[in-house]
């Protein structure tokens, strides 16, 4: 019987420790034999030994195999998850820039990709960037030098009216009052749609404006002689027009 040592298996079969009558460490295991058919066999047992640092070399060579895999697979997940980072936030952030493009804030600071690609998205919407500006640019110089000559048209045409006016004497008073108040009317439109660059106008604005001239009070009454109620919209640059000359009629 195999005594002593460490057992490797639940039966102590197999062991690790010394040899009877010596000190070095071996690992031994015993098998018992047995018969062949109605032969029972002798009851012997085999007991095998070998040196316990070249019997546990493979294993010991096994576990340190499994240990360096597992920091280099691990290293390597940490390594992945590092550069995924470095990737994937410039990415994000350029996404993110893309999305304010074209609206009315400014392009935040855009970030240095690692790889090419996001390099090139970068400088693409810089330069983009530097192009909506500058055709912003242009088309605020070109709607103020529009309302600028129509103010002028509107002055020139209310001086002819008032000059040819003049000569039919007070009958015309009321007349030339009327068409001064229809341009003042289109003037005034025409200021608020150039604050909207033309896109659009609201509607309780154009309405606003085309009626405050006659807002005040009736006799001893402090209520105003227009009020106005109702939902507010935003119309085409024509509809805004036609609709201030409407209400100023």
């Amino acid at each position: 019987m195999l005594t002593g040592g460490r057992p490797l298996d639940p039966q102590g079969a197999s062991r690790v420790g010394p040899w009877p009558g010596s000190t070095a460490s071996y690992l031994s295991t015993r098998a018992a034999t047995a018969g062949h058919r109605d032969y029972p066999g002798l009851g012997w047992q085999v007991v095998v030994r070998q040196a316990a640092d070249r019997a546990l070399a493979p294993a010991a060579l096994r576990r340190s195999i499994l240990m360096a895999g597992s920091t280099v697979a691990l290293a390597a997940a940490l390594l992945a998850w590092l550069l995924a980072g470095l990737i994937a936030r410039p990415l994000r952030e350029l996404a993110l820039a893309a999305g304010v493009l074209g609206g009315d804030r400014p392009l935040p600071p855009l970030p240095r990709s690692l790889v090419r690609e996001g390099a090139l998205i970068a400088d693409a919407l810089g330069m983009a960037a530097d192009e909506l500006a500058r055709r912003g640019e242009a088309h605020r110089l070109l709607i103020d030098e529009l309302n600028h000559r129509v103010k002028n048209t509107l002055a020139t045409v209310q001086s002819m009216a008032a000059r040819s006016l003049k000569d039919l004497g007070d009958s015309a008073v009321a007349g030339r009052d009327a068409f001064e108040g229809r341009l003042l009317a289109l003037s005034r439109a025409h200021d608020i749609l150039t604050r909207e660059s033309w896109a659009s106008a609201e509607l309780r604005g154009m309405a606003d404006q085309a009626v405050h001239p006659f807002l005040g009070e009736s006799g001893p009454s402090p209520a105003p002689r227009v009020t106005l109620d109702g939902p507010d919209l935003r119309l085409p640059p024509e509809g805004a027009l036609v609709l201030t000359m409407m209400l100023h009629e």
